[in-house]
């Protein structure tokens, strides 16, 4: 009709319903295909012990541009928790091992595990899984379905290894100095009065040890008590505590409590001397463990007994220990 205005359309809950509904299954049909976009293209690596031997992508990494992940605090963010040879990084982590002489410790499929997903050695373990996109959580929407670096960023950042090496050339502790210049002399026909010391302890001088506390006393198990993790991936601080039961009066006390190893350089890891003034006997401090082995309590009673614990404990990365 002349001068009448247009109904204004109606408002319809249904097709208004619809509509988002649609919209809604669009989008998960679209972050569904870029999901299974991105697993297609993260190539399938084959586990054998405690390595990745295969390159991610059939080719070396470029040690350049590893080098850079590795420095960056959004790419790699390995200097977070790592320090290593990069001297123009001002700040640099301490909560896990220096990276100088990794490529000298683990080969390079040892070394592309521990990045792509080291909770396949270590459950527990801190370092985030470089190259796996199930079983996360809370992961930010930038990387949801995304690993955080690609199968290229993985061999990149393992080429680095190559540079912690110190050029290949073999560390020189001073037993190593001692034992090639004894060499060295011998072949000149020199005699030189130089001692190399023993490089590790053995379960042998380990028990050596223990006898030059305990003399011939029996050892007894129990009322002391050995606590440390079973598996251990750092060894470069490693927590123990010991705890004896005990009164701890004048006549009834733990005069010492003594801490044994059987593959570190020395045997002897520490000697508390306590007494009934004490309070309690327990102590609680980090050592270094340069392998997987076993650990061995001994507590001295002031009536002149012994009690002891071990713990058989893994280590994954061995602490820098000079001759281990």
């Amino acid at each position: 009709m002349t001068g009448s205005k247009q109904s204004p359309p109606k408002f319809s809950a249904e097709r208004h319903g619809s509509r988002i509904a649609a919209i809604a299954l669009a989008a998960a049909i679209a972050s569904w295909t870029d999901r299974a976009r991105t697993e297609e293209q993260l190539p399938p690596y084959t586990v054998v012990g405690d390595a990745i031997p295969q390159s991610l992508t059939g080719a070396k990494g470029n040690v350049e541009r590893g080098r850079s992940i590795v420095v960056n605090r959004q790419v790699g963010l390995c200097l977070l928790c790592h320090s290593g040879p990069f001297p123009e990084e001002k700040f640099q982590g301490t909560l896990a091992p220096d990276l100088k002489g990794t490529g000298a410790r683990w080969s390079e499929g040892q070394l592309r595990l521990r990045l792509v997903d080291a909770s396949q050695l270590n459950p527990n373990t801190i370092m985030p899984p470089y190259y796996r996109i199930d079983g996360l959580t809370r992961v930010v929407p930038a990387f949801q379905a995304k690993p955080v670096l690609s199968a290229e960023q993985i061999e990149d950042a393992r080429g680095v290894s190559t540079m912690t090496r110190d050029d290949g050339k073999l560390q020189r502790t001073r037993r190593r100095f001692l034992a090639e210049t004894a060499a060295l002399a011998g072949a000149a026909g020199i005699a030189l009065p130089l001692a190399v010391e023993q490089t590790s302890a053995t379960p042998e001088s380990m028990r050596a040890a223990i006898k030059n506390i305990v003399g011939e006393a029996p050892l007894n198990k129990g009322k002391v008590k050995l606590d440390v993790p079973a598996l251990i991936e750092n060894g470069n601080a490693v927590p123990l505590t010991v705890s004896c039961e005990s009164p701890m009066t004048q006549d009834d006390h733990v005069k010492a409590i003594h801490v044994f190893t059987e593959k570190n350089p020395q045997p002897n890891v520490i000697g508390a001397r306590l007494g009934p003034r004490a309070g309690r006997a327990s102590f609680s401090t980090r050592i270094r463990l340069a392998d997987t082995q076993k650990i061995v309590a001994v507590a001295q009673m002031s009536d002149g007994s012994f009690w002891t614990d071990e713990v058989e404990v893994v280590v994954t990365l061995a602490a820098c220990l000079e001759g281990s």
